[in-house]
Formats: C-alpha cells, sequence, structure tokens
C-alpha cells in the first residue's frame, strides 16, 4: 500500500468491509491480509470508517481481514 489510492480499487471495487480504527491501524490489517492472502486490496475513509474495498474475491479478503484483527483482552 501506499500513501495514494488505488483509483482502480476505488472506482471499480467491492466494498469488502467497514472498520473502525485510526489509519494507521487500518493500513497495517489491510497491507498485512493483502500479503497473506494475496488478494490487493487498498481502503478509504468514509464517515469516519475505513472502507476496505477490492477487485479480487470479497469473501476471501474478508476472512483475510478478519485473520489479522486484533483481538479483544478478556
Amino acid at each position: 500500500m501506499s500513501d495514494k489510492c488505488n483509483e482502480e480499487i476505488y472506482k471499480k471495487g467491492s466494498v469488502v468491509m467497514m472498520i473502525s480504527g485510526c489509519s494507521s491501524v487500518i493500513e497495517s490489517i489491510v497491507v498485512q491480509a493483502s500479503k497473506d492472502s494475496g488478494i490487493e486490496m487498498d481502503w478509504h475513509y468514509f464517515a469516519g470508517r475505513g472502507i476496505v474495498k477490492t477487485l479480487g474475491d470479497v469473501k476471501k479478503a474478508g476472512a483475510a481481514i478478519n485473520s489479522c484483527m486484533p483481538q479483544k483482552l478478556e
């Protein structure tokens, strides 16, 4: 990922999920999920939430994002 938005994913991609968090955490999650899954993803803020999008398989991308999410401590 970079500081610039992937215009193709932004314009033509399907929404994978919406994530709350600061930009550095969202970026880390999306970068790791993309690396682990081999599915290119990008994200942008909309209405205070991170919107993750992809041109690839949305279900697989969502599973990859979920596997990279920090776990809540009980």
